[in-house]
């Protein structure tokens, strides 16, 4: 569910649009006089010494022999001080350089942050164009899109790349400061080379976004969609396609190039490309779509209601709709996604954060307007299928689709559960279910909506209240009317021969069943061998970890009774009365110490030899649990380590008991809050020994769960 953004979500992105670029420009602003000024007193530096070069090097030419004296009091040979003179102009000319350089990155910050405010205005007033302009019309929606669909690429990629530059001067000003001259560089390298990294992550992560970005928005060819469906020619179904050019024809719509019939899906219309199951066909075009499953359910006038709605989806602005906006719908939620899957780090944050705060407003902007004007076009569209025949009419298939939905789709999941080889086709057994049981109560299937592949429909009662149909008794009656004889001729009018069409309609359903269960079966089975009948075994690897504690308790045990022995030999002659009464508390404490370390030491060496972990293939054990915890009671499996210890908490299903400890163990604590058991192994703990075990458990749980799967399926031999 997205949440309209309100003037003061607008209000909010203005302040994240522009915070990060003005704190750069600020940055910049406040910086560049004061290294301008640097800068500059530096140069002057570097002329004066080039005067007193000349000056002093006019002396030496004289008289190589003739002693200076500075201001300081120094003396010193003209030559001498020749050289003196020439290396702290070099050493002042360096600084120049390094302080050039650190000026040319604060300029750098100054421009880059004034290209992001610019280019995060501009995508501002995008975003506030869109809200207020696309809700005013679906011609104003399309143009917005297009605008939005130009220029957000470019505002986007332009203010990520301006911020990303933008925190690189600013990280180089600061780093450069810290150097006095070039020489200090090779001092002490780490600011910058940690500058460098810092500068190579932001534009990494700006290139990849642009990559990101340039995909996104490119142009959007959709998918053609699969539909388990039968396209039927005018030979096949004269009947329909007299009924659907007819209606066409009234309402000033274009007619579908392609209609085709099917038992899964509801009705409705398209404008892009469907891939026909199971002959693996894709038509192009206007293509509208009828469940046999439905229409054997509904009248003359009902289907010319229904088929009507469909069809004025394909009259004025709704082609114009479907065509142009769409494509850029999917394109936004596409960047938004690649965005979010982008900002991952700190460095990154900084770069993402404005561009998907926008990209997240405009997203929402353009839920706001779509829920809007599907709801519109869906109510303009029931009126236009009410005005071929009568509102009753309309509102009559309207509640009988939303009431008999949920028997049809009990039909359909009852046969795909238990097919049978010489079961009768699909709509004589909804004929059958629907003579023994009626049409459920269609009063409480008012807040309904309508299935839809594509769209979301406005529940059954507004849809009746726009087109002016109180939903009274008459209305309910003849919505939950049994079928009849009228209803049965209808339908057998519309096809050249419908027992064959029902027939097959029906073996397509059943083979794509089996096709859907063998794919399913084949799946789960590969998931349950990637586990054998064997067990894996994990062993407490404490050697090293006994070492490394024996020897901290040997020294804590030596230096406890060092001091105890201390504590007990006469004081030395002017030491203060209370130091051994000092060297006894340390001492002891130390003693302590050591015999924690010395008992903790024992404890893994006699556990070692016990197993910390036996994965089966039915479940889990370990030392000191009764018994097994069966995978299928498990909901998931967390791991944590860190250098010396691996933790591995299993989280219970709530119904799961809780498991039986056999002792007090070191290794297993049973938290009763989370309803989860925690192991600890005290072993020497890799990342990718981490992950191993991990990946390993997982593969136990995965595979339990596809065996039972499996068995649930009746599959025998699991």
């Amino acid at each position: 569910m997205t949440v309209a953004p309100s003037q003061t979500s607008l209000v909010r992105l203005a302040g994240l649009m522009v915070a990060v670029p003005v704190a750069l420009l600020a940055f910049g602003l406040w910086q560049v006089p004061v290294v301008g000024h640097d800068v500059a007193q530096r140069v002057r530096m570097v002329q004066g010494f080039d005067r007193e070069v000349g000056q002093i090097g006019a002396v030496v030419t004289r008289d190589p022999h003739t002693v200076l004296t500075f201001r300081d009091g120094r003396r010193l040979a003209a030559p001498d001080a020749l050289a003196l003179v020439r290396g702290a102009r070099d050493r002042t000319g360096g600084r120049v350089v390094m302080a050039r350089i650190r000026f040319g990155f604060t300029v750098l910050a100054v421009v880059a942050g004034l290209v992001a405010l610019i280019a995060g205005l501009a995508g501002w007033l995008v975003a506030a164009a869109l809200k207020f302009g696309s809700v005013v019309s679906r011609e104003r929606l399309v143009m917005v899109a297009a605008l939005t669909r130009r220029t957000l690429p470019a505002v986007l990629g332009v203010q990520y790349v301006a911020i990303a530059l933008g925190v690189t001067g600013v990280v180089f000003s600061l780093v450069m400061a810290l150097f006095s001259d070039p020489g200090a560089i090779l001092d002490d390298p780490r600011p910058l080379i940690l500058a460098i990294a810092l500068a190579g992550v932001l534009l990494a992560a700006a290139w990849k976004i642009l990559l990101r970005l340039r995909a996104a928005f490119s142009l959007f060819a959709a998918e053609p969609y699969p539909l388990l469906a039968r396209e039927l020619a005018d030979a096949d179904a004269p009947g329909l396609w007299a009924l659907v050019r007819d209606a066409a024809q009234r309402q000033a719509a274009l007619a579908p190039d392609h209609i085709v019939v099917g038992v899964t899906d509801g009705f409705h219309v398209t404008s892009g490309g469907v891939r026909l199951l199971p002959e693996e066909r894709v038509i192009e075009g206007r293509t509208l779509h009828v469940p046999l499953t439905t229409l054997s359910l509904l009248g003359r006038e009902e289907t010319l209601a229904v088929i009507g709605h469909e069809l004025a989806h394909f009259a004025g602005e709704d082609t114009v709709y479907s065509l142009r906006f769409l494509p850029t719908y999917a394109s936004l939620h596409r960047s938004a996604l690649a965005m979010m899957v982008a900002q991952r780090r700190p460095p990154r944050t900084l770069v993402l954060l404005p561009g998907l705060a926008l990209s997240l407003f405009v997203t929402a902007c353009f839920d706001e307007a779509v829920s809007h004007w599907s709801r519109q076009r869906e109510l303009q569209a029931d009126r236009a299928g009410a005005a071929l025949v009568t509102p009753l009419h309309a509102g009559s298939a309207l509640i009988r689709i939303a009431a008999s939905d949920d028997l049809t789709t009990s039909v359909l999941r009852d046969d795909a559960a238990r097919p049978m080889a010489d079961a009768p086709h699909l709509i004589e057994i909804l004929s059958r279910r629907m003579a023994a049981f009626g049409v459920p109560a269609a009063d409480g299937h008012l807040q309904k909506r309508q299935p839809h592949p594509t769209d979301r429909h406005p529940p059954v009662s507004v849809r009746l209240e726009s087109m002016g149909v109180v939903p009274d008794e008459a209305l309910l009656s003849m919505a939950r009317r049994p079928v009849g004889d009228a209803e049965t001729a209808f339908i057998a009018a519309l096809f050249a021969d419908l027992p064959e069409l029902c027939t097959q309609l029906s073996v397509d359903f059943r083979a794509k069943v089996a096709a859907d269960n063998n794919a399913i079966n084949t799946a789960l089975a590969a998931k349950a061998a990637e586990v054998d009948g064997t067990e894996t075994v994990y062993y407490e690897q404490p050697v090293l970890i006994c070492v490394a504690y024996g020897a901290l308790a040997l020294l804590a045990l030596l230096v406890g009774a060092g001091y105890l022995y201390l504590g007990f030999t006469p004081p030395v002659t002017g030491t203060a009365g209370s130091s051994a009464t000092s060297m006894f508390a340390f001492g002891g404490v130390m003693l302590s110490l050591g015999l924690y370390g010395s008992y903790t030491v024992f404890n893994l060496l006699r556990d070692r030899a016990a197993p910390f972990l036996i994965l089966r293939p039915e479940g889990f054990a370990s030392a000191g649990l009764e018994g097994k915890i069966d995978w299928l009671a498990v909901r998931h499996v967390r791991l944590n380590h860190n250098r010396t210890t691996c933790i591995v908490t299993v989280f219970l299903r709530p119904d799961a008991p809780e498991p039986p400890l056999a002792r007090r163990h070191r290794r297993l604590k049973w938290l009763a809050k989370p309803h989860a058991l925690r192991l600890r192994c005290k072993m020497i703990v890799t990342p990718k020994r981490n992950r191993m075990l991990s990946e390993t458990i997982d593969r136990y749980v995965r595979a339990a769960y596809a065996r039972a799967a499996l068995r649930e399926r009746g599959v025998e031999g699991v």
